[in-house]
């Protein structure tokens, strides 16, 4: 059961599980102007790292009712720093969480500063902190819990970081103050009046083509304009450089268009690629916006049309000369015997490479070449799109994979998968 102390003039508390760390869930009244928390507590000559903000004086509503004689604890049911004087804080980098209500009602503070570790904003978390007008999302951050910004009047900017895949219910409500918002293609769902009541909201930019994303009926109940720019809407390639006289192409901004057939090219001028060069090749495509599943999908079949180009022509196979006397029915029978089993055996693909590691799965076959390239045949011919046919493999055996692995992250896992079935 969590365990709850005062130490350095805040009030703290185990978590449940977490043997070595601890909640920050509140400062003390007296505190006042800018704050930094602190990353370290020491409880009993132990030291404690302080890895979430949760939420802060016990809720009137979370009382039994015949304890509730109080009212105005109703309105101290959270935020750290509720009732004293501070307006700005330093959230430190231990910090992986902000709980549920973290800074609830927080009506003094003006400035937060997060820690680019956060992983999570939890449900009404800077709620009625009406005086900050803009705060700065970690790309670190993946969940923005419901009315997580609720009723901030003043928050006027406020960018939504690509790790993000659901706005929820009322996430943004009642920003009055909140003209333009962009979402990024990221963005699978866009909840419940998740931007209600943003009276001056006339610009939603949407990095995703109609239909690709699910948006709430009342998600924009005041929007005058969504544009949906579909993911590969990129700002202008950069421009030109002169270094020492001589014209170089810069470096692409982030979302530059970039020619990714002239970059596979490039790699596969010795006909392969090997894993550091495709992790290079993915980042670029990123920084591009682009879609990395296409990207793989088309690099694969470079390498395989690369690949088929370099292989030598086979021999036509010599005419054996014909037996002097025809088998006898006994060895005919053996000879079709051994035919049979030979045909019974896997794919010849398996045979011929020289695969580090491989697993087969009905028709298909799955091979890992000590490059660590993926090699995929179905009854025997190689498979052209790589990725596919994992996502074929997968389906069909139950294997659960996650969109955005690369090839081989997808086929050591699935090798693995196979081979403990």
């Amino acid at each position: 059961m969590a365990e709850e102390f005062k130490a350095l003039g805040y009030k703290f508390k185990t978590i449940d599980g977490k043997e070595n760390e601890v909640a920050l869930c509140e400062v003390s009244l007296g505190a006042s102007g800018k704050i930094i928390l602190p990353k370290m507590v020491e409880l009993n000559g132990k030291n404690y790292t302080v890895t979430k903000i949760a939420r802060g004086l016990t809720s009137y509503y979370d009382q039994p009712s015949d304890k509730r004689k109080k009212p105005e604890l109703r309105y101290k049911s959270a935020g750290i720093i509720y009732g004293s004087q501070v307006t700005d804080v330093v959230v430190p980098s231990t910090i992986r969480e902000l709980g549920e209500q973290a800074f609830y009602d927080c009506s003094h503070l003006t400035t937060i500063k997060l820690p680019n570790e956060l992983q999570a904003i939890g449900a009404s978390a800077f709620e009625k902190c009406n005086k900050f007008a803009s705060i700065e999302i970690p790309s670190s951050v993946k969940i923005i819990g419901k009315s997580a910004f609720e009723d901030c009047e003043s928050l006027s900017k406020i960018e939504i970081p690509s790790s993000v895949k659901k706005i929820n219910d009322w996430t943004f409500c009642k920003c009055k103050s909140l003209t333009k918002i962009e979402i990024p293609s990221s963005v699978e769902i866009i909840g419940e009046r998740a931007f209600g009541f943003c009276d001056k909201l006339t610009q939603v930019d949407i990095y995703n083509d109609e239909g690709e994303v699910t948006i709430a009926a009342n998600a924009f109940p005041s929007c005058a304009k969504i544009n949906y720019l579909g993911k590969k809407k990129a700002p202008k390639a950069a421009a030109e450089k002169v270094v020492n006289g001589e014209k170089k192409e810069a470096a692409p901004a982030k979302g530059a268009t970039i020619d990714l057939e002239k970059l596979i090219q490039a790699t596969l001028a010795d006909g392969m690629v090997t894993e550091k060069e495709r992790a290079v090749l993915i980042k670029k495509v990123k920084e591009a916006g682009g879609d990395v599943d296409e990207f793989e999908i088309l690099l694969d079949a470079r390498i395989f049309e690369a690949q088929k180009k370099a292989a030598p022509a086979a021999k036509p196979a010599e005419k054996k000369a014909e037996p002097a006397s025809k088998p006898a029915p006994a060895a005919k029978a053996e000879s079709k015997a051994r035919s049979e089993t030979k045909a019974t055996t896997k794919p010849a693909a398996k045979v011929e490479g020289d695969y580090k590691d491989s697993a087969s799965s009905g028709e298909f076959f799955v091979g890992i070449k000590e490059d660590k390239k993926v090699v995929v045949t179905k009854a025997g011919e190689v498979c052209d799109n790589t990725k596919a046919a994992l996502r074929e493999i997968a389906e069909k055996t139950g294997f659960k994979f996650e969109s955005d692995w690369t090839t081989q992250q997808f086929g050591k896992k699935l090798v693995a998968f196979l081979n403990e079935k």
